[in-house]
């Protein structure tokens, strides 16, 4: 997705190719490389927020919580509207013992902007297992869970 507003074009192809670096990077759990090649992709297309968003996954699995949250802050600057940014967002202020109303909001940001919402929906429902985020968490993610039930999906 291209960025609303005045963000600068960049060079797409080596975006893309650092991206494509970073993702088996993060995929073979070398962290560290991913961090290096998501940077490399955002500093070459400023307007992408998606090495933006993979660069805070690749903090998050370093548990760089706070490095995370700004890499993911920066996506939603560039597209206000990624629903995975914002669900993302919301477990890094739940690790960084943020206010569990912040976190719940973040997490309803989610799901309301999220074009794809059975997708973000399915991931929420595999982050209510998730230890590391805490009891209160955990009942933030089923209280979103019971309201987005409510809601008719396309």
């Amino acid at each position: 997705m291209r960025a609303r507003g005045n963000w600068p074009q960049g060079n797409e192809a080596a975006a893309k190719s650092a991206l494509d670096d970073g993702q088996r990077a993060l995929n073979a759990l070398q962290h560290q490389q991913a961090v290096d090649a998501f940077r490399r992709a955002a500093a070459a297309d400023p307007s992408d927020p998606l090495p933006h968003r993979k660069l805070g996954e690749a903090y998050a699995a370093l548990g760089q919580t706070g490095l995370a949250s700004s890499a993911y802050v920066q996506a939603l600057l560039i597209d206000p509207a990624s629903g995975f940014s914002w669900a993302m967002l919301s477990n890094q202020m739940a690790l960084a013992g943020k206010s569990p109303d912040d976190v719940w909001m973040a997490l309803r940001l989610a799901l309301l902007f999220e074009p794809d919402r059975r997708s973000l929906v399915r991931w929420v429902q595999s982050n209510t297992s998730n230890a590391r985020l805490g009891p209160a968490y955990r009942d933030i993610n089923r209280r979103v869970l019971q309201e987005v039930a409510t809601i008719p999906m396309p």
